[in-house]
């Protein structure tokens, strides 16, 4: 869905990618995705201090994997759809 991290590369490997259509440099590249799972973990600590990993992985991710999910904007989160 990204694409490559490389920009030029997007455009040459994978033009329909959203780096490919969007991005316009390596720094200037749309959207951010972490390049391995250690980077995803330091990022999402550094960036999200509360999120618990074993919260989601024993929790949170069960419940998504069950079917579609709607942002209740009363409770301001998403939730699983009934």
């Amino acid at each position: 869905m990204l694409g490559p991290t490389k920009v030029y590369r997007a455009q040459y490997q994978e033009p329909y990618c959203l780096r490919g259509m969007f991005g316009l440099s390596d720094t200037r590249n749309v959207a951010h995705g972490s390049d391995s799972e250690t980077s995803a973990e330091r990022e999402i600590k550094f960036f999200f201090p509360d999120f618990s990993f074993y919260k989601w992985h024993t929790s949170d991710e069960l419940t998504f994997r069950k079917g579609p999910i709607i942002f209740n904007h009363h409770m301001f989160q998403h939730v699983r759809k009934l």
